[in-house]
């Protein structure tokens, strides 16, 4: 098991996270850009989620997934960069540093039900259909 620590930067559009260290439960998936199924279930705009960083100006970067505990929640925590996440439109293919403001954010997103993500994420970060892998329930942030 390998520990991680997050912390996310407080902005004018989200409250960030304090320093928060969570136990990866499996393997991570990294990746660009991830595209979520149902995204109004998890209340979210749109399905695609990309990181964001305030590194070299700001911009985005990349996210990453993984079933995790805090000792508290547990289940597949997506997460980004040092100031989160951005929900980004499906048919902006580009996203860059000006859209920044623009984009809903969110800290980190805790998911309970793995049918949400693609099936090619929950092949690396385990599902239950796919592996036997279980995460706890979850109190969606």
């Amino acid at each position: 098991m390998t520990t991680v620590c997050l912390h996310v930067k407080p902005t004018a559009f989200d409250p960030g996270i304090a320093l928060m260290s969570v136990t990866l439960l499996g393997p991570r998936w990294t990746g660009d850009r991830l595209r979520l199924g149902r995204p109004s279930e998890l209340g979210l705009a749109h399905g695609d989620l990309v990181g964001w960083s305030d590194f070299y100006g700001g911009g985005p970067c990349q996210i990453h997934v993984a079933c995790a505990s805090n000792g508290r929640d547990s289940g597949y925590l997506v997460w980004g960069g040092t100031l989160g996440l951005r929900v980004v439109p499906e048919h902006l293919t580009v996203v860059d540093r000006q859209l920044g403001d623009l984009l809903e954010a969110r800290s980190v997103l805790w998911i309970k039900e793995p049918g949400v993500l693609p099936a090619e994420v929950r092949k690396v970060v385990g599902a239950p259909a796919e592996t036997g892998v279980a995460c706890l329930p979850i109190h969606l942030y």
